[in-house]
C-alpha cells in the first residue's frame, strides 16, 4: 500500500522486499559498512516512517503548511499509514533482525 491508503488493513512492512534491498545495498556498501552499522540498521528501519508519520501529524496540525494537500485529513491520513507500518515493523522485529544479520556475515 502507498502513503494514501484509505485501507490501513493493507499496509505492511515486506520483509521479502527488504531482503532484496539489503542483498543490493550490502553486495555495494559492504566494503564500507561497519558491525556497529548493522546494529543499528533495525533501528533505522523503522525510525524512518516514524519520522515521517510524525512530519505528517505536525504539518496537519499546523495547518498543512508543508506538504501539499488535495484534502485538509491528508496529512493526517498519511501519518496514519506510516504509524501502521511502523506497528508492522515492531510485529516483524523477531523477523527482520534475523534477516539483518544475515546479511552482516555476507562477504
Amino acid at each position: 500500500a502507498g502513503e494514501e491508503t484509505a485501507d490501513l488493513d493493507t499496509v505492511g512492512f515486506d520483509l521479502k522486499r527488504c531482503k532484496a534491498f539489503l542483498a543490493g545495498y550490502t553486495k555495494i556498501a559492504r566494503s564500507f559498512l561497519t558491525d556497529r552499522d548493522f546494529d543499528f540498521f533495525f533501528d533505522a528501519v523503522r525510525l524512518v516512517p516514524f519520522e515521517l508519520g510524525l512530519r505528517f501529524y505536525t504539518d496537519f496540525l499546523e495547518g498543512n503548511v508543508y506538504f501539499r494537500v488535495s484534502r485538509p485529513d491528508q496529512n493526517l491520513a498519511r501519518a496514519k499509514v506510516q504509524f501502521k507500518l511502523v506497528e508492522s515493523i515492531e510485529q516483524q522485529e523477531e523477523e527482520l533482525r534475523l534477516l539483518i544479520e544475515e546479511y552482516r556475515t555476507v562477504s
